[in-house]
């Protein structure tokens, strides 16, 4: 007969799939298409579509640094002419530090 104030040993397992990137490892997406057809199209469209919209405001952030950048060293360079060198260390600073991300980007 048990005793019963005997120890029980109860022993668990989790486990956690994690990923980066829009979409999943192939064996799990092939998985999901599995579960609901046409899962893994919509995933992929999905993918798709993020890329194309991230693509675009990168673009559009490097033509508005891009005329900042100019618009600010026109600034300067007018200032310089007006005899407002003062003046002018601000635009040029400005369109200095507009150029540079323009042309050497964030990394990531």
């Amino acid at each position: 007969m048990g005793n019963e104030n005997e120890n029980k040993l109860i022993a668990t397992e989790q486990s956690i799939l994690i990923y980066s990137g829009p979409l999943p490892p192939a064996d799990e997406y092939g998985r999901y298409e599995q579960v609901y057809s046409g899962t893994a199209e919509r995933m992929l469209k999905m993918a798709e579509a993020e890329a194309d919209h991230r693509r675009k405001v990168v673009d559009r952030g490097q033509i508005f640094a891009f005329i900042i950048g100019l618009a600010s060293l026109g600034a300067a360079v007018a200032c310089a002419f007006l005899n407002q060198a003062v003046v002018a260390v601000v635009p040029a600073i400005l369109g200095c530090v507009s150029l540079a991300a323009v042309f050497l980007g964030r990394k990531k």
